[in-house]
């Protein structure tokens, strides 16, 4: 810690932690300890839970730690059997191998690198990398992919955005000329989730996963307090929602605020989930506050509630949809990169930069560029 930190928190009263110069430092372990609370209890389950790698080695007879020449097929069937036959999704399929890539790491030192078995004459072979990281692991995820394909359950490999002409659409759609009490809650919700996944620059299921504790007042704004950090927040656990910065908060049907408040009259001061379940029974809608709307239901209404509202193509819309947008949204009206991952509690530049990119695709490259867009 530099004499400038030392001064800051002496001032504010922090703890600096240190490092004693004869402990030893795993790297891995420091890895993990950086991701989401989320993610390490998906690592855990993956290795450790049932029918986990811990679980399949032990009923194989095998190491679960091995790094012998059989290690990556060992992997690739682990692959075939944890999804499933293939019937689970690719992304769970990315996350468990994610999960034995780093149980190996921490467990035996190998690092992240290629796999290789390195075979010399009248010598025994041996093995460099990560068995995760093998062609057999690759062919195996092939084989998933071609699958799911085969079986009309691909996975979209981009993601869209939504562009304010569109937002406007839906308003005009779904709200123009009606009370509250004739709104479809659904469609209420939704509005409200993207604009706030725009405006706070969150995933759906992050929004998912908020509950009213979370809610709360800070200078006249609603306010979230996340005490646990999610993939792109490790610091930053408070999010302010805010009027845009620019005069587009003129415009009521991209008000983010007004959204929100909205949905929460709908919705009432019920503890529970912001974003609960809510169902249509007997021509009557209704809402569980206690049963959260899980994101691919959000996804679902988003792609459902938008294909007509001039989407290029609504199956591209996805859970990341409303924080790609919000992204390029505030670069649109001319806020700084350094403003942009301040809001959105960006630590890391590079996961950024792959939100901050124009499009994912060829068709998308004019999103937020044109005069057509707004």
């Amino acid at each position: 810690m530099g004499r400038r930190q030392r001064k800051a928190a002496a001032l504010t009263g922090a703890v600096s932690k240190s490092v004693a110069i004869d402990e030893h430092v795993s790297t891995s372990a420091v890895s993990l300890a950086a991701k989401a609370t989320t993610t390490k209890v998906a690592y855990a389950r993956y290795v450790t839970g049932k029918d986990g790698w811990l679980a399949w080695t032990e009923a194989q007879g095998v190491s679960s730690t091995g790094l012998d020449e059989r290690a990556a097929d060992r992997v690739a069937q682990f692959l075939y059997f944890r999804t499933c036959a293939f019937s689970l999704g690719v992304s769970t399929a990315g996350q468990l191998l994610a999960a034995v890539g780093q149980y190996y790491d921490e467990a035996t030192s190998c690092g992240k690198g290629m796999w290789a078995v390195i075979a010399r004459e009248g010598e025994a072979s041996s093995t460099a990398g990560n068995p995760v990281h093998s062609t057999a692991v690759k062919d195996m995820r092939r084989a998933h992919k071609q699958s799911k394909a085969r079986a009309g359950e691909g996975e979209v490999d981009s993601v869209d955005v939504i562009e304010p002409v569109q937002i406007r659409t839906f308003f005009s759609r779904y709200f123009s000329g009606r009370p509250l009490s004739a709104c479809d809650p659904d469609t209420v919700m939704l509005h409200a989730a993207v604009l706030m996944g725009m405006c706070l620059m969150l995933r759906f299921n992050e929004l998912s996963s908020l509950t009213m504790e979370h809610l709360g007042r800070s200078e006249g704004h609603f306010s979230l307090s996340i005490p646990t950090g999610t993939k792109t927040q490790h610091r930053k656990q408070k999010y302010e929602l805010t009027p845009w910065p620019t005069c587009i908060q003129l415009d009521p049907r991209l008000d983010p605020v007004l959204a929100f408040a909205t949905w929460m009259r709908l919705r009432g001061a019920a503890d529970g989930y912001i974003f609960c379940d809510l169902r249509q029974i007997g021509g009557r809608w209704r809402l569980y506050q206690t049963e959260p709307m899980s994101s691919n239901n959000l996804v679902f209404l988003l792609r459902k509630l938008y294909a007509p509202c001039g989407v290029l193509d609504a199956h591209e819309l996805a859970t990341h949809t409303a924080k790609r947008s919000g992204v390029q949204f505030c670069e649109a009206i001319q806020q700084t990169p350094a403003w942009i991952m301040d809001k959105g509690g960006w630590t890391d530049p590079a996961s950024f930069m792959r939100y901050r990119g124009l499009c994912n695709r060829l068709e998308q490259r004019t999103a937020y560029s044109t005069k057509a867009s707004w």
